[in-house]
């Protein structure tokens, strides 16, 4: 929310290990997005799993970082 608050960042990517968790997520900070603009709220991009490019200079959120890291070492580090 900072960072969408500050501009700091032109995209954001938030990557989850599930759907479960993302609409968890989601949900629990719906109420904190009438603190931005929509303009401000498209740049966030929520992702299921590592299968994506991240765009050039975005921040990159790993909700449970720990699953991927277990999950599967190389990619991880090779998204990273």
């Amino acid at each position: 929310m900072i960072v969408l608050l500050c501009g700091s960042h032109k995209k954001i990517h938030m990557v989850f290990p599930n759907e479960k968790l993302m609409k968890r997520d989601k949900a629990d900070f719906e109420n904190l997005l009438v603190l931005v603009t929509e303009s401000e709220s498209d740049i966030v991009d929520n992702h299921v799993g590592i299968a994506y490019k991240p765009t050039e200079k975005a921040l990159v959120i790993v909700d449970e970082a720990d699953y991927f890291m277990f999950e599967n070492p190389l990619k991880i580090k090779l998204f990273l």
